[in-house]
């Protein structure tokens, strides 16, 4: 199995067969071979901007999740143990995370789904659908 350890714009850079502690699996994106130095082969490129996007405002908050999961209409889900955070499409990338950090804390230990697709800056509610 080969983690993609460093993407840069949908070029692959480096890769190993070792995972890097302090960075998230990502997953989901569909692809039969990667060749160094050349695009990773997704039907949808513009999730590498999401990407991006996504792990810079983690890094500036110091959220690291366990996994970092796609799907086929790019949306989001981050993995902290049993607990997922879903993001959905990216917007908002800096408003969800700087509020997932405070809310991390209170999802430690726990098995559930925090749903954050549609959270804008004057949200009050967020769900918590535990397991």
């Amino acid at each position: 199995m080969i983690h993609i350890m460093q993407v840069k714009d949908g070029t692959v850079v480096e890769s190993s067969a070792k995972a890097m502690k302090g960075v998230p699996k990502i997953t989901g994106l569909q692809f039969d071979s990667i060749v160094l130095y050349q695009k990773l082969p997704v039907e949808k490129q513009d999730v590498f901007t999401y990407i991006l996007t996504l792990t810079k405002e983690l890094k500036k908050n110091e959220v690291v999740p366990d996994k970092i999961q796609f799907n086929k209409e790019l949306e989001a889900t981050l993995y902290f143990g049993q607990a997922r955070v879903a993001l959905g499409k990216d917007d908002n990338q800096n408003e969800k995370i700087a509020r997932l950090k405070s809310l991390l804390p209170q999802l430690e230990g726990k098995s559930g789904i925090l749903h954050m697709e549609e959270v804008e800056e004057d949200e009050k509610t967020i769900v918590f659908k535990q397991e």
